[in-house]
Parts: C-alpha cells; structure tokens; sequence
C-alpha cells in the first residue's frame, strides 16, 4: 500500500514513513530557549526515526542560519524583526502572515503532509493558515509550555483563547507533564477556558481543497525499557504508576461534577509545599544507587485513554503527556569519571551488605569517602543555568547568593556562583550587576553555549539551582543531571514537570519549598552542602535516571500517541 493510501471506508490503513510537517516559532536559527532546543531535538528524532519531516519557523531577521537542518527532509524559515520573547509579544502575526505566501503554500501542498505538528499557541494561527493545503491531515498540538499560567492582563485573554482554540482544533494535546496537562484541561480547555477561543479573530483561510478520509497512523513500536510493572512512588503524589507499551499511566483522578468529566483540578490534585529544611528530602544516610524498574517516560492520563459519554471527541480535550528526553547530543557525551566510581561504588556496598561498617566493608567505606571528596572537589560552582526572564524567576537565585555569601557559606564550601547570562535588556542587566555585587568572583556566561560546553558547565557544577516555581519541564534539571550535577528543585507538587522524571522520593533531585523567604532557603541550601556523601549519591542517582529516557524512546511514544488518537476516528 502507497503511503498515504488509505482503505476505502476505514481507519485502519497505516503508515510505514510519516511525512510530518512541523511547525515551531523557534527553530534552529537564533534559538534562545527550551523550545528551540526540544524543537531540535524532536525534529531530529523522528528523522532518525524514519519519517520524513518539514520544518517550518521563524528567524530573526539578517541572523545567519546554520547549515545543519537536523535531520530534517526541509527547513523554511520565515524572518520576523523581533525575537526572544515567546510569550504574547512574540513574533506570531508575522509569522502567520509569512506562512500565508504563494510559494510557501505552494511547498506545502507539493510535500503532502500525512500529520502536522505544532509547538505552542505561537503557531496556531500559521496553523490555520497552512490546513486548508494539506488534505484534510490531522493537527497535533505540542503543548511545551502553558502560557495562560503565567500571563497577565490583556495578554491572558489573548493567550488563554489561543491556548484553548489549540485544543478545541487540534485532533491531540501533547503536554509535558501531568501539571501541565491537569491545568490545560481544567483552566484553558475546561470551565474557565469555555467559550473564550471564540473571542480569538480568526481570519478567513482560502477555499479549502477536497478533504479525504483521514488514515490512522502507524508510528515506530515503543520499546518499554521497563523490565517489571513494580510501582514506584512519585515525589509529590502516592499514586502508583504501571508501565504500559512504554508508557506510564496515571491513576484515574476523580472528576469534576461537570456536564463532561474533567481531571481534578490543579488545587485539589497537588499536595501543599515542603518546608525549606532539608527535612523535605528522604533519608540522607548513605545508600545505594536505586535501580528503579519503572521509570515514568511517556505519561498518559487515564481520563484521555479513551472517549467518553460527553459525545463524540470528547476524549481529546484530555491532553497526553510525554515527558521530553535528554537530547542525543548530551547523551552521546560521557559521563564524569568521578561520577562513574560513585555508582561502581555504591554497586559494590549494595552488593556485599547494603551498609556503611567497619570491617569487611571497612575499604569500601574508605574508598567512598575519597570517591566524595574527589567529586566535590571537580565541582566548585553553585549553577543557575535558565534564561533571565521573569517567568523563569532567575532573581531569586541571585537573592539566594546574596544570602549565601554575607553568612560565609560560599568561602565555607569553595563554591563560585555561575549564572547563564546571555540576555542583556535591563532585566537581566540588574541581575548581573547584584550577582558581582554579592560575590565578585562569580562567573557569567554571556553568549549562547553548544551542548559540549554546557556539559562542561555542568560537569563542574556541585549544585545547580533551578529557581522558577512553575516550568512546563525544566529540561536544564535534566541535563545537568546527565553530567552528575544535582539540582535544587521547587516542591510544588509536580508545578516544575521534570520532577515527573527526577524524583525526590529517590532522591534524584533535592526539593525545597522556594516560596520560602530567602534566609529560610539558604540555610536548607547549606544544610544541602554540608552534606557533601549524601549530594554525590544524588549525583549518581540523577545521572542513572537523566540518561534512562532517550530520544528514540520518546519518539516512538510520541507516534503511538497519535496513532491512538487517530484511530479513535471521532466524527466531528
């Protein structure tokens, strides 16, 4: 069977290869956040999957595009005159307006898209613009960040009714976390979000060509890398998780007394933050590094598993989760020696008795003390590694070294603060400015590093401070950890997604409450150092668990998501 072909009055018919047209505003030129680098790395994965993709995103205007296309089969590029913003002073009318020109749409009809995907609320509108050439295929919407969560005023309005017109148009919502996806379904989607895309002008596209029957598709077999179903509990929940075909299923929540169920809500689902004392982690005794056997990869809220009584489609305002994986490039690189021995280490002990004595265990015991100092002493840098906008809360890291470094605790430690720099409006030209106030010897990076430099940023990071309260994912948590840095984390009840991957309860990141005044959180911070054995086994455990979900894996998960969806064949 062709690809493409589908059998006459069905929706069974599959795909071998996917021609995948997909949509971002932040791709590979200028890229400047976590979108563009998930973007590139999604993009690169399905290639390497097979599929055959079409990229279509913006660039700033007279910025140099680089010569690698990832993967991808075609990369278009529509230029737009601002940039680094992706909230709502982002370039997304221009965008949608280049999307709209003759030869684009000429492109996109000759290339034949199977399925399209588009990132965030940005690209709905070129979205629109660009569906009535592409057959009648079906639009996954990649939600990698919920905008309505933090916006305000006028732009809450305009990017709520996007938010929600994504889902209502889109044949699939694609989150990052369970967060994410509750949030989505219950604020943007659910009762708040009722009504509001309407208020959204939508221009009129051009006549629409004939639309076929939409075919199922047929994407790469999940491998689970799972070798039990065991439970294993989350950091800010008691719900157990069973691996399925790869995936991780959430516990059906209990729904709202709505006309159509709902999730609970964000309020009723999330347990109430920690304390800023070390008393929030587990256990800080010395032990091994855990070998979980069901790490939560892709996340799949039961309430969307299938169609409900509400009417047909209603199953698809329930988004999916897949948590995003480590990106290839920061896998490929190996990990710290250092970090190496402690897991060899740590292996050995669990493997004679699972305890620290005298004795028989009395070398390993010794071997591990050096093991730690070594580790501690590759690492004298304290980490923030996010972009200095207000979303991602960077003050409050600056504020924490302010602390840190009137009570003696960075000269104590031999550590040296690290800031990602690379913006330079007023914002972040007054945090670096307190930043060399507080601590003079600190070092701010300033332009944009590749993935190599990055890890070795992180390869001499003893702790990596991720300061924001709310984050779609947090994939810097994730890279950080593939190099052995461990990584302060807020104890939201799962606000920042990636401690859906990194867990608490096993001791793969520290949380704490970073709502809690400032000298509250540095101390919990230098309790946090003064340990330093129990920090270099959060070492090793966030290593083994950042590199077990890779990009192969991720991918697979992605596709089967889609073909469930599309072979639900909702009539609309």
């Amino acid at each position: 069977m062709a690809l493409g072909e589908e059998s006459a009055g069905t929706c069974t018919a599959p795909f071998k290869v996917l021609k995948i047209l997909f949509i971002t505003l932040e791709f590979r030129t200028g890229t400047f956040s976590g979108n563009g680098i998930y973007a590139i790395a999604q993009v690169r994965a399905l290639a390497a999957a097979g599929h055959q993709i079409f990229v279509i995103c913006a660039a700033p205007t007279h910025a140099k595009a680089p010569l690698d296309d990832f993967g991808a089969a075609k990369v278009y590029e529509i230029s737009v005159s601002s940039w680094h913003r992706l909230d709502a002073g982002a370039p997304w009318r221009e965008f949608a307006a280049g999307a709209a020109k003759e030869g684009l749409v000429d492109m996109v009809r000759a290339f034949a898209p199977d399925v399209l995907l588009a990132v965030d609320w940005s690209a709905l509108q070129t979205v629109r613009n660009l569906l009535p050439y592409c057959r009648g295929v079906p639009y996954v919407y990649l939600n990698y960040r919920v905008f309505t969560r933090t916006a305000v005023g006028p732009d809450l309005d305009l990017i709520r009714g996007l938010e929600a017109a994504a889902m209502d148009e889109s044949l699939l919502t694609v989150a990052l976390s369970r967060s994410d996806a509750e949030y989505l379904a219950t604020n943007v989607r659910g009762p708040v979000g009722v009504g509001v895309a309407a208020a959204v002008p939508v221009p009129t596209p051009p006549p629409a060509e004939p639309q076929p029957p939409i075919p199922p598709l047929t994407g790469p077999t999940t491998t689970s890398t799972s070798t039990s179903t065991s439970t294993a509990s989350n950091n800010h929940q008691d719900s157990e998780w069973k691996s399925h075909s790869g995936a991780i299923l959430q516990p059906q929540p209990q729904p709202q007394p709505q006309p159509q169920p709902q999730p609970e809500s964000e309020s009723e689902s999330e347990s109430a933050l920690g304390s800023a004392a070390a008393s929030s982690q587990p256990s800080r005794e010395l032990t091994g590094v855990t070998n979980p056997t069901s790490a939560p990869l892709g996340l799949t809220l039961a309430a969307a598993s299938a169609p409900t009584s509400g009417g047909p489609g209603v199953w698809k305002k329930y988004p999916k989760v897949l948590l995003p994986a480590l990106r290839q490039d920061m896998l490929k690189l190996e990990p710290p020696a250092e970090v190496r021995q402690l897991e060899r280490l740590l292996q050995r002990r669990e493997n004679r008795s699972g305890a620290l004595g005298e004795g028989s265990n009395g070398s390993c015991a010794a071997a591990m003390a050096a093991a730690v100092e070594e580790w501690a002493r590759a690492r004298p840098y304290i980490s923030c590694v996010v972009r200095l906008s207000p979303e991602k809360e960077p003050e409050r890291f600056i504020a924490l070294v302010e602390v840190l470094a009137s009570a003696g605790s960075l000269e104590r430690h031999r550590l040296t603060p690290l800031l990602l720099g690379v913006a330079n409006d007023e914002y972040a030209q007054g945090l670096k400015a307190r930043l060399r106030a507080a601590a003079p010897s600190s070092v701010i990076l300033e332009s944009f590093i590749g993935p190599a430099e990055l890890a070795s940023v992180y390869r001499k990071t003893r702790l990596n401070f991720h300061p924001s309260t709310y984050d779609a994912y947090g994939m810097t948590i994730v890279e950080a950890a593939s190099q052995g840095a461990p990584s302060v984390v807020h104890d939201g009840g799962g606000t920042v997604g990636a401690t859906d991957l990194m867990r608490g309860l096993e001791g793969e990141v520290v949380l704490l409450d970073l709502k809690a005044p400032v000298e509250q959180l540095a101390a919990a911070v230098s309790q946090v150092l003064e340990d330093s054995a129990a920090l270099a086994v959060t070492s090793a455990r966030a290593l083994w668990r950042a590199r077990s979900w890779d990009e192969a894996a991720s991918t697979a998960e992605l596709m089967r998501l889609v073909q469930e969806a599309m072979t639900q064949c909702p009539a609309e």
